[in-house]
């Protein structure tokens, strides 16, 4: 919200107030003021209305005038002229000598002194509109007044020229009367103690004898109240300058006086209005929602296609505006218009917050009407309007006519009554009020407050704060930005609270892979066009979760792999010449059911908690030899591998022989550097380099590590854990250990042999471990595998121990017809 201190001053007595002053207190009562500009230009007196007595042909130059100015009715003035446009008696600003204007060809300051122009003196100038600083369609000529400017009078007070100041104030989410005027004054009011200057809405005289434009509504949950009012015999013109220049200076370009008066209302009073030719509308106007296959040119000269629902505005025949948002180019006001009809409602913000967003367009009237607008405000929003187009557009015979105003709907009438307690606001503050000073402070805002005894009050809460205040809390906001923030003591208040019990699960997940020397990552869960793109990571478009209303098209749709988001954060820190990078997330991914419908209980979504990490090479790897790509490839890989054995030993304990690899076929990894890993039959996730083909699809030069894990059968059984007995006697017994050698054919992998070996092995067995593979040749490999034995009560024997490796040697030659080294 631009807020300039000019227009501010005519609803506000800014007497003494200076611009920081006033900027500190809206940024300190919750009204940020992210930046203040000064704006229009830096004109010097003395430039006085004059009028021109005569006009003369210059002696020496064919091109220059002499005119005879008075600024008194009673002095003459000598003043040389270019200008062509000029005419005896007509009103002119003269800039009389040690003024100071800004010179039209290069912007910078004129100083104005008596000259001599081709032997003729001059005592001063004529002043155009750029040399005042004034934008119009003809900078090079005198700006004109009208008959009835005062003679004499202070062309920058009449014109409204003096600098401006325009606070940037950030508007809060849920208050539509902050984005005003009126709103913000009444707010550095109550901040600094100064006075509203009072508002007068005076009920014009109304003609009978005019056609009229009704108003209805649908529906009365979607359009509150409507408005119109018909006004005709207007001139539609340009703008007096004070108008222009208020509008420009909060970035607003100026269009008609009509257009012009609308904005204001707007900016002013926070109620967005509209302005209807009356000639180009068909019978009378009504709210509704907009009907299949309608669509509308708006005032952007764009065509829009309605979807079935979205709020309009329609005579008896076609939509002529979208409700709240924007106005109808077929109905627009123009040079030629005659009557018009103002247009003035309140809509239901949802209903302009979906249109809005369905439409792709956000106008000044959707932000104010998105946070709710104040109904029981809009009739003295449109009498004012009424009021500037009696003084702006009166033509110059015959009067305006003003039609009946009607009325469809009524206003929002909310009698929310609070009470609040001293003791709970001492709770949340940390500060001693009593009842007396918090009625002070709160009847600053017009919150009409009764006190009960020493430490209640009863707060009525006034019709256009009734959507943002409705409990004590809130009440508490309030008073703390009327004291000011920085007299709270910075003290946590005297209350305890209970901390919530973490997932130790997911602790241990993230301390596991923060303390391997990765870095934790934290990623946006919808995705887009660009991770869409990668055809190689799997996205299952019958299990998409899509936004109904995505804020772009790089967050339409909610992820179903981490790994997207992880892999766009390596091609980021690669392209800032960053490497040997390690990142890993932990969150959520979103499937939607193939056979359940949505409903609004059950949204038939399956979240899954999920881990993913990747992994770049090192900068400079140790092992340098001829073979270094293998040696990369195996270092991130069987590096990797041991991170995740070491974390499934971490949160599995004496449940790790649960895990089960098996080569991976996915086509987006490596065939040669990828498993998947299973919890017995669950599917629980994947470890590999990603595939040479889809390094290419990122423009990586170096390979990929990936890992991506679903947590949530992992927690559950830690947590089941977490209750059971962990610790254990050491045993006193010693321990031995046997290897034994299996020839195997290639076909059987190494984890069906270890879980062969566990099906037959004796309790007395602590730990079976995979330590070497030798390829004998294309069809045979040698796989030796060391088992663990101890016995925590007795000395194993070593005809147990012959025995237990006999069993597994017979075991396993039935099982795979394999061959054993002695």
């Amino acid at each position: 919200m631009k807020l300039s201190l000019k227009w501010l001053s005519d609803y506000v007595d800014t007497e003494n107030l200076s611009v920081d002053e006033i900027a500190s207190k809206l940024t300190m009562g919750a009204f940020e003021v992210e930046e203040v500009q000064k704006v229009g230009t830096s004109l010097k007196e003395p430039i006085i209305i004059g009028k021109i007595l005569d006009i003369q042909k210059h002696p020496n130059a064919d091109r220059l005038q002499i005119t005879t100015v008075t600024t008194n009715g009673s002095n003459k003035l000598q003043i040389v002229c270019g200008a062509t446009n000029i005419q005896i008696g007509q009103l002119v600003p003269v800039s009389l000598p040690q003024a100071e204007v800004i010179n039209r060809k290069d912007g910078s300051k004129l100083i104005i002194r008596k000259s001599t122009i081709r032997e003729i003196e001059s005592e001063g100038m004529l002043a155009s509109p750029a040399e005042l600083g004034i934008e119009t369609n003809e900078p090079d000529g005198i700006l004109i007044f009208s008959e009835n400017a005062p003679l004499g009078k202070s062309v920058i007070e009449y014109l409204s020229l003096k600098p401006d100041f325009v606070f940037e104030v950030g508007s809060r989410s849920n208050r539509g009367d902050a984005l005003s005027v009126l709103g913000l004054g009444k707010e550095i009011c109550a901040l600094t103690g100064k006075k509203l200057k009072n508002l007068d809405f005076k009920e014009p005289k109304f003609d009978g004898s005019i056609t009229t434009v009704k108003c209805s509504i649908e529906n009365t949950e979607d359009t509150f109240i409507f408005f119109t009012a018909t006004i005709e015999n207007i001139v539609i013109k340009e703008s007096p300058t004070w108008l222009k220049e208020l509008l420009r200076s909060i970035g607003t370009k100026p269009i008609n006086n009509i257009v012009d008066i609308t904005n204001y209302v707007n900016f002013t009073f926070g109620q967005p209005m509209h302005a209807y030719d009356k000639a180009k509308l068909n019978g009378d106007l009504i709210a509704r929602k907009a009907k299949k296959g309608e669509k509308i040119r708006t005032l952007d000269d764009k065509v829009r296609d309605f979807k079935e629902g979205i709020l309009v505005i329609a005579d008896q025949k076609n939509p002529v505006a979208i409700a709240g948002i924007m106005g109808g180019k077929d109905s627009e006001v123009t040079d030629n218009t005659k009557s018009i009809v103002f247009e003035a409602a309140v809509f239901n913000p949802v209903k302009v917050r979906k249109g809005s967003r369905e439409i792709g367009l956000t106008t000044e009237s959707s932000k104010r009407f998105e946070r709710l607008v104040d109904s029981n405000f809009t009739y003295k929003a449109l009498l004012k309007a009424i009021e500037m187009t009696c003084k702006l557009a009166n033509p110059e015979s015959g009067e305006i006519k003003i039609g009946k105003i009607y009325q469809s709907g009524t206003p929002i009438k909310k009698n929310i009554s609070i009470t609040l307690s001293t003791i709970e606001v001492k709770k949340v503050l940390n500060i001693d009020l009593d009842t007396n000073n918090i009625k002070n402070l709160l009847s600053k805002l017009e919150f009409d407050c009764k006190i009960l005894n020493t430490r209640d009050l009863e707060v009525k809460v006034p019709e256009n704060r009734a959507n943002d205040v409705t409990r004590s809390i809130d009440l508490i906001e309030e008073i703390a930005r009327l004291y000011s923030y920085d007299k709270i003591p910075a003290l946590p208040p005297p209350t305890t609270s209970t901390t919530y019990k973490t997932s130790s699960g997911v602790h241990f997940v993230k301390s596991h892979m923060l303390s391997a020397g990765f870095s934790e990552s934290y990623l946006t869960s919808l995705i887009g066009e660009q991770a869409l793109s990668y055809k190689s990571i799997p996205f299952n478009p019958d299990k998409a979760v899509k936004m109904l209303n995505p804020l772009s098209r790089e967050h339409s749709v909610l992820r179903q792999s981490l790994l997207p988001g992880l892999l766009d954060a390596i091609k980021l820190n690669i392209n800032h010449q960053l490497t040997n990078i390690r990142l890993f997330e932990i969150g959520k991914i979103y499937l939607a059911s193939s056979t359940k419908e949505p409903t609004q209980k059950e949204t038939c979504v399956e979240e899954i908690n999920t881990l993913a990490a990747v992994m770049t090479p090192p900068d400079k790897f140790w092992l340098q030899d001829q073979n270094i790509e293998q040696k990369t490839n195996d270092h991130l890989f069987f590096d990797t591998k041991g991170i995740l054995e070491s974390l499934f030993s971490r949160l599995l304990e004496s449940e790790t022989e649960k895990i089960k690899i098996s080569p991976s076929n996915k086509k987006f990894l490596h065939p040669k550097y990828s498993i998947d890993i299973n919890l017995e039959r669950e599917y629980l996730g994947h470890l590999g380099l990603l595939h040479p083909e889809t390094t290419n699809d990122f423009n990586f030069n170096m390979p990929i590590l990936t890992l991506e894990i679903y947590l949530d059968s992992l927690l559950t059984i830690h947590d089941k854990l977490l209750h059971k007995k962990l610790f254990k006697k050491i045993s006193a017994q010693p321990a031995l250990e046997r290897d034994i050698t299996i020839d195997i054919q290639k076909k059987y992998l190494a984890s069906e042999v270890e879980s062969q070996i566990n099906s037959v092995i004796s309790d007395f067995i602590t730990n079976i471990k995979l330590i070497s593979i030798d390829e004998l040749n294309n069809e045979l490999r040698s796989l030796t595998y060391r088992r663990k034995m101890q016995d925590p009560k007795r000395t194993l024997t070593s005809k147990e121990v012959d025995n237990e490796v006999n069993k597994v040697i017979n075991h396993l030659t039935s099982c795979f017809q394999a061959k054993f080294r002695v």
